[in-house]
């Protein structure tokens, strides 16, 4: 089965969300990348999990304040 887009299978099994950041995002994060662990070893629920954490993803991604987090 293919592994869907965003899916990273690190060396140790797990499974993370991984996505590419714009170039601005690049310069405030400080790395080309956003990583975050599934915590999980299985891919069916590490497929579930994707679709469930994957909105709140692609908005840290394309956030327009990414300059102050936290300030309104």
């Amino acid at each position: 089965m293919a592994r869907p887009a965003y899916l990273h299978r690190r060396p140790d099994g797990r499974y993370c969300i991984q996505i590419r950041l714009g170039k601005r995002a690049q310069e405030i994060h400080g790395r080309p990348l956003l990583r975050v662990s599934l915590r999980t070893a299985n891919f069916q629920e590490a497929r579930r999990r994707l679709v469930v954490n994957l909105g709140w993803a692609v908005d840290i991604v394309q956030a327009p304040g990414l300059e102050s987090p936290g300030s309104n």
